[in-house]
């Protein structure tokens, strides 16, 4: 009951002409986003197919693979490019114009809601990266590695015991990838039906 009010509550607030700008402006950059990677996935591949994963585009050997994964110097260069990534969603994701009366919320969910957004964009641009696939394979892995890191801490903050922690995590990372599958899947296969997209 309080989750349907609660989405009519959100859907009424993205209707507002105050927003609907800010609602175009999310979906010409997702629109943006997705051409872009398709661009670069023909320029690497030559076809139309869809974009291998990163580790599968990586051209590196068997053994640069594994310096990448192991060298102190490159995880720890890896663990300081994660961590600004991080920073900088959570700086974007704090902008008190997202909140407010008849705006988003303060509550951990919607702020996880949100960060989980600014999360995607970073992972979109590190999937469509032809420069190095394999360093940006690794440098995600680690942006989710510290963002749960984050969550755990920001669950502490809000007084969840210690422990339930890991239990209460399981399911703050089931939505949370809930989240990103529903993002791809609107900007890409909905890209061009607002309606449905809306709807979802």
């Amino acid at each position: 009951m309080f989750a349907n009010a609660a989405s009519r509550s959100l859907r009424q607030t993205l209707t507002k002409p105050s927003l609907v700008a800010s609602r175009s402006c999310l979906a010409q950059s997702f629109q943006r986003c997705r051409l872009s990677t398709q661009e670069q996935a023909r320029e690497s591949t030559g076809s139309d197919e869809a974009p291998k994963n990163l580790a599968e585009k990586s051209d590196k050997s068997f053994f640069g693979k594994m310096l990448d994964k192991y060298s102190v110097r490159r995880q720890t260069n890896r663990i300081l490019v994660a961590e600004s990534f991080l920073q900088a969603a959570n700086h974007q994701a704090s902008d008190p114009r997202w909140f407010g009366p008849g705006r988003i919320a303060t509550d951990f969910r919607s702020y996880q809601a949100l960060l989980t957004m600014h999360i995607w964009f970073l992972h979109k641009r590190l999937i469509s990266n032809t420069t190095d696939p394999h360093a940006a394979s690794l440098i995600q892995e680690e942006l989710f590695d510290i963002f749960w890191t984050d969550t755990m801490c920001r669950m502490r903050y809000h007084g969840v015991n210690e422990w339930v922690i890991q239990k209460n995590l399981k399911t703050v990372q089931q939505y949370t990838f809930m989240h990103c599958f529903h993002y791809d899947h609107c900007y890409t296969e909905l890209l061009d039906k607002p309606q449905e997209r809306y709807e979802e």
